[in-house]
């Protein structure tokens, strides 16, 4: 029997100056033993309209409190506590990162799990445009899948260059 239920919250992985990968090899233990295997978020890539949306918000009037993840076959947990985050096309381009996100807590859940609020937070207007965009990222996403909602604690639109080399040495360890 799976332990897995409907909704696990994991907390995030804290950073420090050590390496996180003992912390992370627990959870991917945990969740291998119940058949799930990790696929670990070293850094986040956004769309530029995901940036505008911390500051402004999207036009559904909310603004973005958090990013749904996923990757087929797999449970996606973040590196640690505060992740790069780059624009997508930027990040090809070998751009320095436009900001760092907190994580707060991470939830694993089916995708028909996420409540409205929770979508509404990535930029979503239903439940039926949540699934016909992330399709088209992920052409196998079924209501059914399993996804990640990491929610964020803060975002942080202007790191210093300290900050940036900080997580840079942690996740290139």
């Amino acid at each position: 029997m799976s332990i897995l239920y409907e909704r696990t919250r994991f907390e995030p992985i804290k950073l420090r100056k050590v390496d996180e990968a003992e912390r992370i090899k627990e959870y991917d233990e945990f969740l291998k033993r119940q058949g799930y295997p990790v696929s670990v978020d070293k850094m986040l890539l956004f769309w530029e309209h995901h940036f505008e949306a911390f500051e402004t918000g999207y036009p559904n009037g909310y603004k973005k409190e958090g990013t749904i993840r996923y990757k087929q076959g797999m449970i996606r947990l973040p590196f640690g506590n505060k992740l790069l985050v780059y624009e997508s096309k930027e990040f090809e381009e070998g751009k320095q990162p436009r900001g760092i996100a907190t994580i707060e807590s991470v939830v694993i859940t089916r995708l028909k799990g996420l409540t409205e609020e929770e979508w509404l937070k990535d930029g979503f207007v239903s439940q039926e445009d949540l699934l016909e965009q992330m399709r088209g990222y992920y052409p196998d996403l079924s209501l059914y899948s399993w996804v990640s909602l990491y929610k964020f604690k803060k975002y942080n639109p202007k790191p210093s260059k300290k900050e940036i080399k900080k997580l840079l040495d942690i996740i290139n360890k």
